[in-house]
């Protein structure tokens, strides 16, 4: 059975900071989609766009990834976690980001979050340096490519926001930051958590998926980053056509190698809707420059968003004991998922029909406030809660 965090709760925090990150995190997913109520009301003082992308991304989407990273990483390698200084300053350098972007304050966030990030790796790169015991799984390689790339694309707008540089490179560091971020860990966490899903028994050994799924991982993930140049500097429709091919190989070459399934559940069913809707955000984004913005909400709420939902709900669940409790309990689930994709097709018809533009940014935004706040409920009540046998 598993129990309540124990008298030193500080020390869990320290070995599993999703339980920190991931709360923190789902709250700002909520304040990021609120901004669009809030201004039709006529209670923000400025026109939230970049503010309300930027708390998606660095704030929601980061902070799930923080979680994670600092949670899987130390414990994949057998090292020893961060320190409570080390956690602390990254914990408030990610709040002073999100504080920053919900007062429309964009260049201060920007630069808040690569310190966050820059911090956070460089602690990491010591421990995988000085104290490594063990091989770290290629998905890590992957993962770490996507947040590079991102970095890079925050970089690239902060550049531009000082006018050193053009808008060739504002639009190239808008989709490393808001897409390749994303993308990479996804792809670096499924290479290694999807198949879980399924509870498939691998035949392959560790050692040997290493040295055999590592070159052709970082090919296709390689392939998959330079198709963000393309995009912009010449193949606008067929980069993300081949981004989204070349996704669907490295997903069925990870999760399928090796592997026997021997159950599903309704978290399954998540998965698959959020891989299909990714799948299709990524495909239908190229095809028209009009309707670009509009089928991204596709690829970013019930494809990013529903993903980062999902796997969250295995990482809680691998971490309390109560797998089975998540994989069967049916109805919240499918409530979250009906909420976020309806939360997809709104926004998405907000965009293709101006005239209700308005009623359904906020419809779209109230229907991602309930489908988080039903995962909340559902999933998130056991963030305090410890496995005895981890």
């Amino acid at each position: 059975m598993s129990s309540s965090l124990p008298n030193r709760p500080s020390s869990i925090l320290l070995q599993e900071p999703f339980r920190l990150f991931f709360p923190t995190a789902t709250l700002v997913s909520i304040l990021g989609v609120s901004l669009w109520p809030l201004v039709y009301a006529g209670w923000l003082p400025f026109y939230p766009g970049e503010a309300h992308t930027r708390l998606m991304i660095e704030g929601f989407v980061s902070g799930f990834a923080i979680g994670f990273l600092t949670t899987a990483f130390p414990k994949e390698i057998e090292c020893p976690p961060l320190t409570g200084v080390e956690l602390t300053i990254i914990y408030l350098a990610y709040l002073g980001t999100v504080t920053c972007h919900s007062l429309g304050q964009i260049l201060a966030g920007d630069m808040l979050f690569l310190t966050t990030w820059t911090l956070l790796l460089c602690a990491l790169a010591i421990r995988f340096v000085f104290f490594k015991k063990d091989l770290s799984v290629p998905g890590f390689i992957v993962a770490l490519l996507g947040i590079l790339s991102g970095l890079a694309g925050a970089l690239l707008l902060i550049l531009y926001r000082l006018h050193y540089t053009g808008e060739l490179t504002s639009r190239l560091g808008a989709l490393l930051l808001n897409e390749a971020f994303i993308l990479g860990p996804i792809l670096g966490v499924g290479s290694f958590l999807f198949a879980r899903f399924f509870n498939s028994q691998n035949t392959v050994s560790f050692k040997d998926r290493w040295y055999r799924s590592t070159p052709s991982t970082i090919v296709l993930a390689l392939l998959i980053y330079a198709t963000f140049f393309l995009q912009i500097y010449r193949f606008e429709t067929a980069a993300p056509i081949l981004r989204a091919v070349l996704v669907v190989l490295f997903l069925f070459l990870q999760i399928f190698e090796g592997s026997r399934f021997t159950k599903t559940g309704p978290l399954t069913i998540l998965l698959y809707a959020a891989l299909g809707s990714l799948t299709m955000g990524i495909l239908v984004s190229g095809f028209s420059s009009h309707t670009q913005v509009a089928f991204k909400h596709l690829l970013f709420i019930s494809g990013y968003g529903l993903l980062i939902l999902t796997i969250a709900t295995r990482v809680i669940g691998g971490h309390i004991g109560k797998c089975p409790l998540l994989f069967f309990r049916k109805k919240p689930l499918y409530w979250i998922l009906g909420f976020i994709l309806m939360a997809a097709a709104t926004r998405v018809i907000a965009d293709l029909i101006p005239t209700i533009r308005v009623s359904h940014h906020i419809y779209a935004s109230l229907c991602w406030i309930v489908s988080v706040s039903i995962w909340a409920i559902a999933v998130m009540r056991y963030i305090t809660t410890v496995d005895p046998e981890p």
